[in-house]
């Protein structure tokens, strides 16, 4: 009788926990992440409260919620190293890690804080880029690159990078190095009706490319196919939950401030996510952005 463990028992594990975090409107920030390997099942219920600042004024038009929850592989962020890891088993070469300032608040933006050695694991900065890079920004926009925590400004290390509207028939304007004029080369004497019909047809093609199809999976869907999220190393988004902010009251304590008012935000919400399961060893992110 062998005793090599050739399976691993499916148990459930409660990983509830509280979650405080201060953000700004307008800037993608990570409420949580939890660590799941190959064959885990996910499935979370999350509950919270959000509040904005007194505000100086009311607001005009109710800010929106948006509660997002990533899967992103590890392979996707180590690439080969994380192959080789694996294979190694337990003689592997550690995986790599990110540099951070001193600052303790300074790796807020992705849920966690900064330890004393001033380094994270790398899949939390670099899963986070992915996220950013793939969801969050304009497609003609260059992705961002930083190689550790430590090259971001004050406000994007603690708050988030800011980021685009969600895309709507208001949002999605043209890229703005969009071609205005173009030309061919004709004789003097006569026009090439048939090289004429090809320009027409080579600049439909890139103005298609430019406006709807700068990632690749758009470029596939033109074709009526479509690829998996594993095809160009793109975070799987798992569930999108969407609310509105609202609610004003009148602060007045005594007669001479009874003439003014600032405005409140309060809004509770409910993020839920149906048990996923795990292909492979990564990282569960649940992000949250105001707008």
């Amino acid at each position: 009788m062998s005793n090599i463990q050739t399976g691993a028992e499916r148990m459930p594990h409660d990983l509830s926990h509280l979650g405080f975090l201060a953000g700004q409107i307008g800037r993608l920030i990570t409420i949580s992440t939890t660590p799941v390997i190959a064959g885990d099942s996910f499935e979370m219920d999350a509950v919270g409260a959000l509040r904005l600042s007194p505000l100086r004024r009311g607001l005009a038009i109710d800010s929106t919620v948006d509660i997002f929850t990533f899967y992103v592989p590890h392979r996707h962020v180590y690439g080969e190293q994380w192959i080789k890891f694996m294979k190694d088993g337990v003689n592997a070469t550690p995986l790599p890690t990110v540099n951070t300032t001193g600052y303790i608040d300074h790796a807020a933006f992705l849920g966690t804080i900064n330890p004393d050695t001033n380094k994270i694991p790398k899949h939390l900065f670099q899963g986070y880029l992915n996220i950013y890079n793939n969801y969050f920004k304009a497609p003609w926009m260059p992705d961002r690159t930083e190689a550790n925590p430590n090259e971001l400004n004050q406000d994007d290390a603690r708050y988030g990078f800011r980021c685009c509207h969600l895309k709507n028939i208001w949002t999605a304007p043209l890229p703005p190095e969009t071609e205005l004029s173009r030309q061919m080369t004709t004789s003097t004497t006569s026009i090439d009706i048939m090289g004429l019909q090809a320009a027409y047809a080579n600049l439909h093609t890139d103005q298609e490319r430019d406006y709807f199809m700068q990632r690749y999976h758009d470029v596939i869907s033109s074709f009526g196919g479509k690829t998996s999220y594993d095809a160009d190393n793109r975070p799987l988004l798992v569930m999108r939950s969407n609310l509105w902010a609202s609610g004003y009251d009148v602060d007045g304590t005594d007669q001479t401030s009874l003439g003014q008012f600032s405005g409140r935000v309060q809004q509770t919400y409910k993020h839920s996510v149906p048990r996923f399961f795990v292909p492979e060893h990564g990282t569960m992110f649940t992000l949250a952005l105001v707008l």
